[in-house]
């Protein structure tokens, strides 16, 4: 705060606020007594913020217990849709629109790839995707999506489970391609193109990084994303 205080957003500082506050007693406090002893229990009460590490481990764990019963028995993706650093400020300025666009682009190009016939052959398939807003160091702005991708698909009539090719989902430079063309056309129909151009017309026509990594039965992506989503 003491370093970045006037150029952070309202909604940040309100939530540090409440972080720092929690189970402080800042906030008031839970006053607690069992039946066999008469002994008063103060406790501060949570913020409460989906932010906070006390409040929400307990909806990660949820959330991942939910999450792997309903995993398939097949082998599942890790697919991240990244943008250009030079265009990083410009999603930075327009988050909204951006972190929206980050996701709904991906998702197109991941059905997109999934229905040629090289690959699955289909787009009935089940995944979904969390928003990081950095990398490995924390300090530096990095948005990026993760999808957890299942290696398959039901076929378009419904009648049964189509594999991807063992250990292959689909060429990351071919996503690499398409993603950047959707993630455009997005920014143009929210009327944010100038600014991206501005930033940097280029990077429209070079091929952004998209990676595919395998990740076994899914179960160490899912434990991996599991802080972040909730």
């Amino acid at each position: 705060m003491k370093q970045f205080g006037r150029a952070m957003p309202r909604e940040h500082k309100r939530v540090l606020a409440l972080i720092t506050r929690c189970q402080t007693g800042e906030l008031g406090y839970l006053v607690k007594q069992c039946d066999t002893c008469p002994k008063e229990h103060w406790q501060g009460r949570s913020c409460g913020n989906r932010h906070c590490p006390n409040c929400q481990n307990d909806k990660s764990a949820l959330w991942l217990a939910k999450w792997m019963v309903g995993l398939l028995p097949v082998q599942y993706y890790l697919v991240t849709f990244t943008v250009p650093a030079a265009l990083r400020m410009v999603v930075r300025a327009n988050g909204r629109a951006c972190y929206g666009a980050l996701f709904d682009c991906g998702a197109q190009a991941l059905v997109e790839l999934a229905l040629g016939k090289r690959f699955i052959g289909s787009d009935q398939m089940g995944f979904f995707g969390a928003l990081h807003t950095w990398g490995r160091d924390f300090t530096v702005y990095n948005p990026h999506v993760h999808f957890v991708v299942p290696g398959g698909a039901v076929s378009q009539d419904g009648s049964k489970w189509m594999c991807a090719p063992e250990d292959f989902l689909f060429p990351q430079k071919v996503a690499a391609k398409i993603y950047p063309g959707k993630f455009r056309d997005a920014m143009r129909t929210a009327g944010l193109e100038q600014e991206f151009q501005q930033a940097d017309a280029a990077a429209w026509f070079k091929p952004w990084t998209v990676d595919v990594q395998p990740a076994g039965n899914g179960e160490a992506a899912l434990k991996y994303l599991a802080p972040y989503v909730n």
